[in-house]
């Protein structure tokens, strides 16, 4: 479950509650500021303080959020305990991912099960499997989790076209949509091209996030973007997903890419149709 979703349902609360838009992870950068400047004031909120380990995991800033999130000791009861407990699990299961400590992660996912979504194990344990060879890998499982296991650029392909306004295949097509001028491929094959980076954000387990602006690139809803979000697996350019986004501003950090409007993009490397990640196929 998304953690806002989580926030809200055991504290039930609505989004336009100021405690919620405190703690907005659309943009870490804004959601550290503004933690921090609440913190400055109410620095016994020990719940706040699991919140910014969270946002620190989200900017890489490891050691911190371990600190910070091993000191902290439940409280409360009811809604309020639950979410500690859920914050706090959450957290270290994120650090022992990204600190490649996978031996220690499937044994917490074994010891709280009840802490994570099925698509969050399933994950875990694909990854995990691909990586180190152990867990109990599902080759049929959600595309995230199937690409976890064994990335398919096709596959990731016809993922991203689910962005594009032209296409029908889905009945349920994303409200982030690309515009017909958009490259997809040119695009694709230049950030197989330039990525990875050391700039990024980490989302969930194993996802490195990159920002990119591309003048006029797409549509959030009816509000239009000069703005993408790739979504990647961690420390390679394995893409997952890109598609446009409206949260960017002076704090978020990209790359200009317009450039890819004026060429045609040779990848550096091939790309096979299937690509394992950590380790040869068996």
């Amino acid at each position: 479950m998304n953690i806002m979703n989580k926030l809200k349902e055991l504290l039930k609360i609505s989004k336009g509650n100021a405690y919620v838009e405190m703690l907005d992870l659309s943009n870490p950068y804004l959601a550290k500021q503004r933690i921090e400047n609440y913190l400055k004031q109410h620095p016994n909120n020990n719940l706040v303080k699991l919140y910014y380990a969270r946002d620190l995991i989200n900017l890489c800033e490891f050691d911190r959020a371990q600190s910070i999130n091993s000191s902290v000791e439940l409280e409360g009861e009811g809604r309020h305990y639950k979410l500690m407990r859920h914050l706090i699990i959450n957290n270290e299961a994120r650090l022992l991912s990204a600190n490649d400590k996978y031996t220690e992660l499937l044994a917490m996912i074994e010891k709280y099960p009840e802490e994570f979504s099925d698509e969050e194990k399933e994950c875990i344990c694909n990854y995990c499997a691909t990586i180190m060879g152990c867990g109990d890998a599902k080759r049929d499982g959600s595309y995230r989790a199937r690409q976890y296991l064994q990335y398919n650029w096709n596959e990731f392909y016809e993922h991203i076209k689910k962005h594009s306004k032209n296409y029908t295949k889905y009945e349920n097509i994303s409200n982030a949509t690309f515009n017909q001028e958009f490259k997809t491929c040119d695009v694709a094959l230049e950030l197989k091209n330039i990525l990875p980076k050391k700039e990024h954000i980490y989302r969930d387990f194993f996802e490195d996030v990159y920002y990119f602006k591309y003048d006029n690139c797409g549509m959030v809803g009816d509000k239009a973007t000069d703005y993408f979000k790739v979504v990647c697996l961690k420390g390679t350019n394995n893409i997952i997903t890109i598609y446009p986004t409206c949260n960017v501003n002076d704090m978020i950090k990209y790359t200009d890419i317009n450039y890819v409007k004026d060429i045609t993009v040779k990848v550096k490397t091939n790309i096979p149709t299937v690509r394992f990640i950590g380790r040869e196929q068996d």
